[in-house]
């Protein structure tokens, strides 16, 4: 049942709300209670439900539950206030670790480092994030909590999908954690599998399999409220759409998630949403309207927001350059590299790298322009990115005709 969102609300909604504030049995469900409410997008009333255990748990003296609600609104300023969060949040975090260390709190040490793990993604350090992932994993296994070990299980996933390890090592994990969900039965894990085995197969232009693994995905969370995962998993939809070259379609699915996050306050997710919107438009030669979401992309970033950083300044870069702005926009797409070059996303830094390439093509500087491109081609082929390869190569041909 905690896998369904709306289930655990209603059960433990009842239960928390008929038996007195300090009844250990009212404490104990709270925690779900807020998490069920922040997967579902309800990031207010998951923020009481929080401000509601610390209370309760500090007046009977339970320093551990205390600290879980600690976590648990952490892990809503990561969503809400991305900038805040990865300002402080990694020393609250460290502290709660030392804390659960003591009290020898096997979950609360899970959900800490899933967090952890979070915070080092956001910032482009995947390597480590990686790390911290699988510490979330075997913590939450020694926990014995399903539900945890397969959130951890699906953050696993999409941080090695984002990270330096190749598509084909990628898959494995992902299938592996599809079979892992099965058993369990927790079907959020399931919904991550899919969305990560569709982004890579688009990835390969095998269409076929995306689509299928995107409708697999649909069809679990098909009458759910969890929105929050499906405000944030339009952009799986949007890259296969692209990959498939419905940019309409693309630019639907990821307008509705935009809203959707908009409604429920998730501004670290919008900007990603608004930063895959904007190339979109940049794809339909919607200059304006490319570069009025790169604006929104900018807003809504933490400085620390290391993907979102780099891509808004990419593609603005190529509009400007496109309305023949070309200092201005070559400035904006070298930082992009720069700041791309920093994380270990090799993909990001290839994409970097093949827009910069665009800019000096535009400025009729070829020749620099290859020398771009043939760096990107390496990081593509590191990847295991075929599509991002023949975007590069189609380039290239331009770039020495």
């Amino acid at each position: 049942m905690r896998g369904d969102a709306r289930l655990v609300q209603a059960w433990l909604g009842r239960a928390t709300r008929l038996l007195p504030a300090d009844h250990p049995e009212r404490l104990a469900a709270l925690p779900a209670l807020a998490e069920a409410q922040q997967a579902s997008g309800r990031l207010a009333e998951a923020t009481t439900a929080y401000q509601e255990l610390a209370r309760s748990a500090t007046a009977v003296g339970n320093e551990s539950l205390a600290l879980h609600a600690t976590i648990g609104r952490l892990g809503i300023t990561a969503l809400y206030d991305p900038r805040q969060f990865l300002r402080e949040g990694r020393d609250e975090v460290e502290l709660a670790i030392a804390a659960f260390e003591r009290l020898g709190d096997r979950l609360g040490l899970a959900k800490s480092w899933h967090l952890l793990a979070h915070l080092n993604w956001t910032r482009g350090r995947l390597t480590q994030a990686v790390a911290d992932a699988e510490r979330a994993v075997t913590l939450a296994r020694e926990a014995a909590d399903p539900y945890w070990e397969a959130n951890a299980t699906g953050l696993h996933c999409l941080i090695l999908y984002w990270g330096p390890l190749p598509l084909d090592a990628v898959e494995l994990r992902s299938r592996e954690a599809l079979a892992e969900a099965e058993r369990s039965g927790v079907p959020s894990l399931a919904v991550t599998a899919h969305r990560v085995l569709a982004r890579i197969a688009a990835q390969r232009n095998e269409l076929d399999e995306a689509e299928g693994h995107l409708d697999a995905a649909d069809a679990i969370t098909e009458g759910q409220i969890e929105s929050l995962i499906q405000g944030t998993d339009c952009i799986s939809r949007a890259l296969f759409e692209v990959a498939a070259g419905d940019l309409a379609a693309a630019e639907e699915h990821l307008r509705k998630g935009y809203q959707q996050l908009e409604e429920m306050g998730g501004n670290g997710p919008r900007a990603n949403v608004a930063a895959m919107l904007a190339r979109v438009r940049l794809l339909q030669d919607q200059l304006d309207d490319a570069e009025e979401l790169t604006r929104t992309c900018e807003r809504l970033a933490a400085p620390d927001q290391a993907d979102a950083q780099v891509k808004w300044r990419s593609i603005r870069a190529i509009a400007m350059a496109r309305r023949g702005e070309p200092g201005e926009a070559e400035r904006l797409a070298r930082e992009a590299v720069q700041l791309a070059g920093k994380t270990d996303q090799l993909e990001s830094w290839a994409d970097a790298r093949v827009d910069l390439a665009e800019v000096l093509l535009l400025g009729g500087r070829s020749r620099e322009a290859s020398r771009e491109l043939d760096r990107a081609i390496i990081l593509y082929q590191e990847k295991g990115s075929e599509v991002g390869q023949r975007r590069a190569q189609r380039l290239l041909a331009r770039a020495r005709a």
